[in-house]
């Protein structure tokens, strides 16, 4: 086979330059997206409970709204963390995809924040 390529020095050549210009054609028709736009929602809530430990935090704002915001669809993660003097910061993310202007006071109530935790 090798010596048909070698005896056929315009075929070897035809089939080289139609390699290439087959794979440069596939290389610009391609679709390409260098930075594509991921929307990622993730909101956080900075907590003041005055005077308490990061345990009395924890136990009395912490696992309250890790309960009210598990009941909100969508809702992927929550990351609480607690620290002295009476602080709280909660990190809630949503799946990708999920429309959180979708979340309305409605919904937010049915989760358990109070009306005027729902105020835009």
């Amino acid at each position: 086979m090798a010596r048909a390529f070698i005896k056929n020095t315009a075929l070897t050549w035809l089939i080289i330059v139609s390699s290439i210009g087959l794979a440069i054609f596939s290389y610009i028709a391609s679709p390409k997206n260098n930075n594509p736009e991921i929307e990622i929602a993730k909101f956080n809530f900075q907590i003041s409970y005055p005077n308490a430990t990061a345990e009395e935090v924890d136990k009395f704002v912490g696992r309250e709204m890790e309960q009210i915001v598990s009941n909100i669809s969508g809702v992927e993660s929550i990351e609480i963390t607690s620290f002295d003097g009476g602080m709280a910061s909660i990190d809630i993310e949503f799946k990708p995809g999920q429309n959180v202007s979708d979340l309305n006071n409605h919904q937010l109530k049915a989760g358990g924040f109070r009306e005027y935790d729902c105020k835009s």
